[in-house]
């Protein structure tokens, strides 16, 4: 699995916004493919369903 903000489970995916409270990206816009270390695996997959 590729750990990006398209993976991370504090990603929002319609506006490309970091919602990790620790996260250096916190409260900002980032592109799918940026990276950081508070990276945490998405528990709800909507591609899944």
């Amino acid at each position: 699995m590729n750990k990006c903000c398209e993976t991370c489970d504090w990603y929002e995916d319609y506006q490309g916004v970091c919602f990790n409270g620790d996260s250096e990206y916190r409260a900002d816009f980032t592109e799918p493919e940026d990276c950081c270390r508070e990276w945490e695996r998405r528990k709800f997959d909507v591609e899944s369903i």
